[in-house]
């Protein structure tokens, strides 16, 4: 059934990609990282507001496709798995423009290959 559920929402995402563009791109995530990473260092006048959203952006999509498209390890927490998707966005700035969800998505597939099957 989560099967099932998860192929719907793809469906429908990749529909409503095709037809109206992705709504949040790559450029936005790198806005709200940028945040991020201040928070991390405790620099002066952070927008916790963005940092915060890009943790939960990075988690939102960890918790729709682990174990699908990646696998999380159970040991990983929130900031292990914020600070793999910021250095691979700033490695990659080639892809900015391109959705947020493919570039998270990217970077913990890179990080959290899923075991091949037999």
């Amino acid at each position: 059934m989560k099967g099932i559920l998860i192929a719907a929402m793809l469906c429908f995402t990749f529909a409503k990609n095709a037809q109206a563009g992705t709504f949040y791109m790559g450029n936005d995530l790198v806005e709200t990282m940028r945040e991020y990473e201040k928070a991390e260092r405790g620099a002066p006048r952070t927008d916790f507001v963005k940092a915060g959203y890009f943790r939960g952006y990075v988690l939102g999509v960890n918790d729709v496709f682990s174990g699908y498209v990646f696998c999380t390890p159970d040991s990983a927490t929130i900031s292990q798995v914020s600070a793999i998707v910021a250095k691979y966005v700033n490695t990659h700035p080639e892809r900015w423009t391109v959705g947020a969800s493919v570039l998270v998505t990217d970077a913990l597939k890179e990080a959290f290959p899923c075991p091949k099957k037999k």
